[in-house]
């Protein structure tokens, strides 16, 4: 009997036992579920104070959008009344355009009657002026060949003898002539014919400039020559002795003959017929004579 009480008694000690582990379990688990539930009071607070900043946030992103709707919308107003602002300022600066147009037309209407009044008397008077100025170098030159003759009646007759001292004078006045008219030449060449500083294909196959060009330069290679030839006449007649300058002026007519060379081309300039097709052979053949 003692036996299975004993036996009895120790298989409730184990119950016991394994009851209180039980119970230890279930507090143990218990602290844990009131933890986890503060924890999650926690979590829950934490979340709600996080709900209601990003509700506060969103709020006042609503608010935001709202004042930029305004904003734009404000704006939208503003750009329409500016493009009905400068469609009606295009419509007043066409209107405007169209009146400075019809003004300009008038007034060069007037002003091409006021400067084609004003350019005829300007050509008017210009030519008036060279009228003038040419009868002065006519009464000028009438009067020195007048004074020329009366000092050549005081003169012996030997001074106006043919190969004289008066064909010596003849003859210096005939080379300073030429220079004179050389120069001119020269002059007015280079006005008449455009300079050609680098030809191109254009000029050679589609225009007559690169064939002027040539032309005008040959023409004053040839006066410069001639210019240069008689220059050294002048200087060999500023210092040669007497002799020699009579033996020149007995050559005096054969000299003055070959100034209608240069008296042709001032012709032909004159009456602007100079052209590139002319020939210089005349020239070329008073350079000859008086090398």
């Amino acid at each position: 009997m003692v036996d299975i009480l004993t036996s009895k008694n120790l298989a409730l000690e184990d119950q016991a036992r394994e009851l209180q582990e039980a119970v230890d379990n279930l507090e143990s688990l218990c602290e844990m579920d009131k933890e986890m539930e503060e924890n999650a009071k926690e979590v829950e607070h934490e979340l709600r104070e996080t709900i209601d900043l990003l509700q506060n946030q969103i709020r006042e992103k609503e608010r935001q959008a709202e004042q930029l709707q305004y904003t734009i919308g404000d704006h939208e107003r503003t750009i329409l009344k500016f493009r009905e602002t400068v469609k009606t300022m295009q419509f007043q600066n066409d209107q405007s355009k169209k009146l400075m147009e019809k003004y300009d037309e008038q007034l060069k209407l007037a002003g091409s009657a006021q400067s084609s009044e004003f350019k005829a008397k300007i050509v008017e008077a210009k030519t008036y002026s060279e009228i003038v100025e040419g009868e002065l170098h006519k009464l000028e030159a009438a009067n020195l060949n007048k004074h020329v003759h009366l000092l050549t009646l005081f003169l012996p007759e030997q001074f106006l003898k043919r190969g004289a001292d008066h064909d010596c004078i003849l003859v210096l006045l005939l080379v300073h002539r030429l220079i004179s008219k050389c120069d001119l030449l020269t002059t007015e060449i280079q006005k008449k014919f455009e300079r050609i500083d680098q030809l191109t294909f254009d000029d050679v196959v589609k225009s007559h400039r690169a064939e002027q060009w040539g032309f005008a330069c040959k023409l004053s290679q040839s006066l410069s020559i001639f210019r240069m030839i008689l220059r050294k006449y002048v200087k060999a007649m500023e210092v040669c002795n007497p002799d020699n300058l009579r033996h020149l002026s007995s050559t005096y007519h054969d000299l003055l003959t070959h100034e209608k060379s240069l008296d042709f081309l001032i012709d032909l300039l004159q009456k602007d017929q100079l052209h590139d097709s002319l020939s210089l052979n005349t020239l070329d053949k008073t350079i000859a004579f008086y090398e």
